[in-house]
Formats: C-alpha cells, sequence, structure tokens
C-alpha cells in the first residue's frame, strides 16, 4: 500500500513540475529576506524543486507538517539522490511549514502569502538559521494551496503547504 501512495505521489508531483507564481513570488520573498541580513541571493534549482515538490504533495496529501517522509522517501537525502543530486558533494537542508490565512481578493493576495509563508520560516530559530546560512547558494521552493469561502466577502482563506529545500 505504501508502494502505492508512494508512486503516486511521485507522478503527482512529475504532472507539477512547474513552479507556480506562488513558488516564484516565495523564493524572491526568501532573496529579499536574505539581502535585508546581508547576506547573498540563492538561485534556482532544478533538483532542489522536485524534493521540495514532493515534500510539500505529500504534506498536503497526508495532511500533516513536518519533516518525516512518508513511502520509499525516508530522507531529503532520498529524494535528492532519487531526482540526480549527489549526495556526497552537496550539503542539503529544508524548511517546511503550513499557513492558513485570509486575503482580500485582489492583485495582491499571492504576495500576501508568500510573504507570511517566509515571515514563519524566519520566525522559527531554526528554520531561520537555514534561511540564512551564507553557505547554500541554490533552493528550490514549492507550495500546494488550497482555497476555501470565508463568508466574508471578497474574502478567501488560503490553507498552504510549503517546502523550501536549499542546497549547498
Amino acid at each position: 500500500m505504501r508502494y502505492i501512495i508512494t508512486l503516486i505521489l511521485i507522478i503527482t508531483t512529475f504532472l507539477s513540475y512547474s513552479q507556480t507564481k506562488l513558488d516564484s513570488l516565495i523564493l524572491n520573498e526568501i532573496n529579499d529576506y536574505r539581502l535585508s541580513k546581508g547576506i547573498g541571493r540563492v538561485d534556482f534549482d532544478t533538483i532542489a524543486f522536485k524534493c521540495s515538490s514532493v515534500q510539500s504533495n505529500t504534506m498536503s496529501v497526508k495532511g500533516y507538517i513536518g519533516h518525516n517522509n512518508y513511502g520509499e522517501f525516508k530522507t531529503l537525502s532520498d529524494r535528492f539522490k532519487f531526482f540526480g543530486g549527489d549526495i556526497r558533494n552537496y550539503k542539503i537542508a529544508e524548511v517546511c511549514n503550513f499557513i492558513s490565512i485570509n486575503a482580500k481578493n485582489d492583485s495582491t493576495y499571492l504576495q500576501k502569502i508568500a510573504i507570511k509563508v517566509v515571515n514563519s520560516w524566519a520566525n522559527s530559530e531554526e528554520h531561520n538559521k537555514i534561511l540564512l546560512d551564507i553557505k547554500y547558494n541554490f533552493v528550490g521552493v514549492s507550495s500546494k494551496a488550497f482555497k476555501n469561502k470565508t463568508g466574508l466577502k471578497n474574502f478567501t482563506h488560503y490553507q498552504v503547504y510549503s517546502t523550501a529545500v536549499f542546497v549547498k
């Protein structure tokens, strides 16, 4: 059964291997945050993105937030190797979260979500260390967002599972 679920997660991930606008905005927010602290930018990495996409999919399907993985991918290293990364030559780290936000239905709602995602990582001592680690040069960001009505006119409730995988 775990094999089947893992296979479904991998197929779902392969079908969604394009960075969304929200993913791009979160990456921009990560870089803005790093630059505000005097640290250089991180560049997009395809393998890191694939790793983050699997984790975001897993969290959204399983309904949990965290670094424990399901199925064939027990660790971040397992995902990194699966997608072609050589763990002997790279240092990797991951930040994950879940945010819930009511956002006004206007042109800035995705930016507000991106800011909240990065702020939640920055407000966690452990995640903040990863965000601000100068050794990391590359990152892949993936988010899975779900929306519901709020009952408030012109507002939508968003539930967002986000993962960023940093690579040195």
